[in-house]
């Protein structure tokens, strides 16, 4: 006997995938976030203005770190938690100073949420 209850319980194998997928997404743009930020510390050491080398003083330090974790986050929640809360600080100090630059995604952006939950986002 059946109350009706049971439709009102999540479907976790459609969460996973669906969790399964942002991962991914998220993964890239964190890829192409930090070959953008390489680009610019490249640039910055051929010829950037005061502010560009503030911007990247803290990028230097802690983009190496950050990279290192991203790849290790799927064992260690903890570990997940920092890289995303160091890979938001990042999109938000790279978002203050290039959002204009040529080579900037639209999923670098902060609150990007990539094609899910109504976003959208850029082609690699």
């Amino acid at each position: 006997m059946s109350d009706g209850a049971d439709h009102h319980l999540p479907d976790l194998e459609a969460e996973a995938e669906h969790t399964s997928a942002y991962d991914a997404w998220e993964r890239q743009r964190d890829l192409r976030l930090a070959d953008f930020l390489q680009a610019r510390m490249q640039e910055v050491e051929m010829d950037a203005c005061r502010e560009e080398r503030q911007a990247l003083f803290w990028i230097v330090n802690v983009l190496p770190g950050w990279q290192k974790g991203r790849t290790i986050t799927l064992a260690d929640p903890l570990a997940a938690a920092r890289a995303d809360a160091v890979g938001w600080i990042l999109r938000m100090v790279a978002h203050s100073r290039w959002h204009r630059h040529p080579d900037w995604l639209a999923d670098f952006h902060p609150q990007a949420v990539g094609p899910f939950n109504g976003g959208e986002a850029d082609s690699p």
